[in-house]
């Protein structure tokens, strides 16, 4: 089988930008990148305090059965980490992710500013 899906290996921000919008908008990039270059699935392993994050971001835990070859290639192929869970969100339309992502990283920088 041939797969067209984005495997995230590592995504992070620090603590001190968190809830400023800059996960959102690496996750809008992720997502526009992978839109581009027709994948339509992006698959990660989150760890247990990351999961809230990307479920925000449109993502779901992924279990599959034995028929699932997808589910089953990214267990065999793709990296692993202890204590995770898998998620997966499918893309099927283009969307303005980076443009609302942008807006809210200004929207927070002009609130930093201000104050």
């Amino acid at each position: 089988d041939k797969f067209n899906f984005v495997e995230v290996v590592l995504f992070a921000t620090h603590k001190d930008h968190e809830r400023c919008g800059f996960g959102g908008l690496l996750s809008s990039l992720i997502l526009h990148k992978s839109f581009e270059v027709q994948c339509d699935k992006v698959l990660l392993r989150a760890s247990k305090a990351a999961t809230p994050f990307w479920c925000s971001q449109g993502f779901k835990a992924y279990s599959y059965g034995s028929s699932d070859s997808l589910g089953a290639y990214n267990d065999t192929h793709c990296l692993q980490l202890p204590e995770t869970c898998q998620m997966k969100r499918d893309i099927k339309d283009k969307f303005r992710w980076v443009e609302l992502s942008l807006s809210k990283c200004r929207n927070v920088d002009q609130m930093v500013g201000d104050a």
